[in-house]
C-alpha cells in the first residue's frame, strides 16, 4: 500500500508503523506464506525482510513483499500485529469449514469404485484399416457410407457402373480390401 505525504520517505526508510486502511486478504494458499513471513520479519527485523526479497526475486508467491503488490498491506499489517504480539498464525484450511447440505454434496460426488467381474466387451467401432494411400482409403469409406445409407441394391448397382473401375475393385469379395470394407459397412449400419 502506498500513501502519499508530504514528508515522502523513500521505501527502504518505511516503517511498520503506517495505518493500514483497506486491507485486501489473499486467499488461503498465499495467506500461509504472508503470516510466516510477517511473523520471521517481526521476530529476525527489516534486514531478513531484504534478504527474502533478493533471495526470492524471481519468486511469485513472493511478490507481496513488493509495495505496488495488493497483498502488501496485508502483509505490512501482519508483520506490525506479530510485532506487537497480538496477533497468532492461522490455519486458512481450518477456518473454513464447509456447510453441512456442502458435505452431504461431496459425500455424493465421491468416486464409486467398480470391480469388473467379466472382461469387457470387444470394441464395436475398432478395426485397424490395411496400408492405404490417403485417396483409396477415403474411397472406401465413402463407398462403405452410402452402401450402409442407401442398403444392398446401391451396392449391386455401384458393382455394375464400376465394374472396370481399379478404383473400385475392394468391392469384389475375392480382394483383399472386401474385409476391411464389410466391416465398415457393418460398422456405419450400427452407427446409423
Amino acid at each position: 500500500m502506498v500513501t502519499i505525504d508530504n514528508n515522502a520517505q523513500p521505501v527502504a526508510d518505511r516503517t511498520y508503523d503506517e495505518p493500514t486502511v483497506g486491507l485486501i486478504v489473499p486467499p488461503p494458499e498465499i495467506r500461509s506464506i504472508v503470516e510466516k513471513t510477517a511473523q520471521f520479519v517481526a521476530r529476525n527485523g527489516e534486514n531478513f525482510e531484504h534478504k527474502i526479497r533478493q533471495n526470492e526475486m524471481n519468486n511469485p508467491k513472493f511478490n507481496f513483499l513488493k509495495d505496488e503488490d495488493p497483498y502488501n498491506g496485508y502483509y505490512r499489517h501482519k508483520v506490525k500485529e506479530f510485532g506487537a504480539g497480538t496477533a497468532q498464525l492461522t490455519k486458512a484450511d481450518e477456518n473454513i469449514q464447509p456447510a453441512p447440505e456442502d458435505q452431504a454434496a461431496q459425500a455424493t460426488l465421491k468416486p464409486k469404485i467398480i470391480i469388473p467381474t467379466e472382461p469387457p466387451a470387444e470394441f464395436e467401432f475398432c478395426h485397424d484399416p490395411p496400408t492405404l494411400n490417403a485417396l483409396e482409403l477415403d474411397i472406401v469409406k465413402l463407398t462403405a457410407q452410402f452402401v450402409a445409407r442407401n442398403g444392398r441394391s446401391f451396392l449391386t448397382q455401384l458393382m455394375q457402373k464400376e465394374a472396370k473401375n481399379y478404383q473400385f475393385d475392394f468391392l469384389r469379395p475375392q480382394h483383399t480390401l472386401f474385409q476391411h470394407f464389410s466391416k465398415l459397412v457393418e460398422q456405419y449400419n450400427k452407427g446409423l
